[in-house]
């Protein structure tokens, strides 16, 4: 049986939790008067990556920033996957992480520890999520999307002098795009 819940920090090692991705496919934006739209594009070669958390999410995780909140996901008292988030200054709830065991997938896992996201998110008065996400990983950015949420901006250094990065041309380094998902307004008058 699938439990999510929020846990206090140290709850969940991270490392417990496989979440390497199959990586086959290459992002491009494109910037039009109506915003920013997504194309997905195969690569033709696949490869399993992993993707270290953020500084922030591992802060978070040793309880050194005390509005995180973070939610597990388990099965059977065993972690399989984690959603590490942080109310903004901006009104938004920042997605830090967000990760589902590879062997759990395909479960509505990953959909509901963002649910939960969205709840603490609308209980403190957020305006909705906004995740910071690597354009290396496309399957967490369609994921996103196919979630609700929204490509609105680009930020082309946010990543390029992490070490990884450094060492790649200046052309082929990752880049940040921004999505949001505002909170449900009620529609009535």
């Amino acid at each position: 049986m699938l439990v999510i819940e929020q846990v206090v920090p140290g709850r969940i090692d991270p490392a417990a939790i496989d979440a390497r991705v199959l990586c086959g496919d290459a992002v491009s934006v494109r910037v039009s008067r109506s915003g920013f739209g997504i194309t997905y594009t195969p690569t033709g070669s696949n490869h399993w990556r992993a993707f270290d958390l953020s500084p922030r999410a591992r802060d978070a995780l040793q309880g050194l920033i005390p509005s995180a909140a973070i939610f597990g996901a388990f099965k059977d008292e065993t972690p399989v996957g984690l959603a590490v988030t942080v109310n903004s200054r901006s009104n938004w709830t920042e997605l830090l992480d967000l990760r589902v065991d590879t062997g759990s997938r395909q479960e509505g896992i990953g959909r509901a520890l963002l649910e939960a996201c969205q709840r603490k998110a609308d209980q403190d008065g957020m305006a909705g999520l906004r995740a910071v996400i690597s354009d290396a990983n496309p399957q967490l950015c369609q994921f996103c999307e196919h979630c609700g949420f929204r490509l609105e901006g680009l930020d082309r250094l946010a990543f390029a002098m992490t070490s990884e990065e450094r060492i790649k041309p200046l052309m082929r380094r990752a880049s940040a795009l921004i999505f949001y998902r505002q909170k449900e307004r009620s529609m009535s008058v």
